[in-house]
Formats: C-alpha cells, structure tokens, sequence
C-alpha cells in the first residue's frame, strides 16, 4: 500500500519510508485469466528493514543484487484494475517524489 509515509506491506512491521527507496523496477506481466506485477525496490544502504510479521499477501523477498544493494522484490498476482505499467509508475512516482519533499522539508525544519 502506498501512503502518505511510505510503502506499507504486510510482511514488514514498519513502514519503508520514501526517502529509503533509491530505485525501482516495475514489471507488468497480462496473460487472459489474470496479471502478474513485479516490483522490485532498491534501498538506502542505511535503512534496515526490520523485523518480518510472517504475514503473506503474494510474493516477497529480500536480499542483495550482485550490485549489493539491499532489495525488496514484491509479486503480486491477480492484480486487477486498468493498472498497466506506464500507469503505475505515475503514480508510483508522484507518491515517491513527494516523500521524498516531505523529508526534505522535514531535515529543514519547516
């Protein structure tokens, strides 16, 4: 889920805040019966994740790229809606973007 603070995903007892996510990838994958999307989200080096809930809602992992970055790659399945690609990462972005202002502005005090 996408909020105002950041990702909030069942498997994890915190939120991951905007300014945590360094990069993304977004894959959206329609056969006829259902669709699939795979997101992945490359992290700040300094954010820990956290204690896991063993909560399960599709597919989660974490872990290190060969780059080493850490990594959170979510699929979702039967994702429903007219979402395709170039629609999410709109929306994705102007949620990421204004996270980030958020604590940027939060660092200046105002």
């Amino acid at each position: 889920v996408m909020t105002e603070q950041g990702l909030i995903l069942p498997q994890l007892q915190k939120v991951v805040p905007w300014a945590a996510i360094e990069d993304y990838r977004v894959r959206i994958i329609g056969i006829p019966v259902k669709t699939m999307v795979h997101l992945d989200f490359y992290l700040t080096g300094d954010y820990e994740l956290g204690p896991r809930t063993g909560r399960r809602y599709g597919t989660i992992s974490y872990g290190k790229p060969k780059d080493g970055r850490q990594m959170i790659s979510i699929m979702l399945f039967n994702f429903r809606g007219k979402m395709n690609e170039d629609k999410f990462e709109e929306l994705f972005n102007s949620y990421w973007d204004a996270g980030i202002a958020r604590a940027q502005l939060q660092e200046l005090g105002a």
